[in-house]
């Protein structure tokens, strides 16, 4: 990511580079990576106008790229507490469910036993 900032913040380098390499009769003019308006002459002060565009591009990346992380990392926190709580709730339902199960079946059984017995005349 930041080798991105770093190529598409020195494409404003090129106008000085090609002026080395392949100079012309007049100079050709400043590039800056984004529209901004600091009071002061570009050409003479271009320098520290790139080196502060550097360091505030560094710092916003470095911010953005925080945010996100942290954004990402509370999505996951959040969908692991749901996935406890809805396992939870699940297998409390489940133990819930077979015991119901299970009381019902007792009590069929005891009710086949007793119609049972009833039915051979011990009372």
């Amino acid at each position: 990511m930041f080798t991105y900032l770093l190529s598409f913040t020195t494409t404003s380098l090129m106008s000085r580079i090609l002026d080395v390499i392949i100079p012309l009769n007049i100079s050709r003019p400043v590039m800056i990576p984004y529209p901004a308006y600091y009071f002061v002459n570009e050409n003479r002060y271009f320098n520290y106008i790139f080196l502060h565009m550097m360091i505030c591009s560094t710092i916003y990346l470095t911010g953005l790229i925080a945010h996100d992380c942290m954004f990402f990392t509370y999505i996951e926190h959040i969908y692991g507490l749901f996935a406890i709580v809805g396992n939870d709730c699940l297998y409390k339902k489940q133990n819930c469910i077979f015991y119901s199960l299970k009381i019902l079946f007792y009590q069929e059984v005891n009710n086949s036993f007793s119609l049972c017995i009833r039915s051979l005349g011990r009372d």
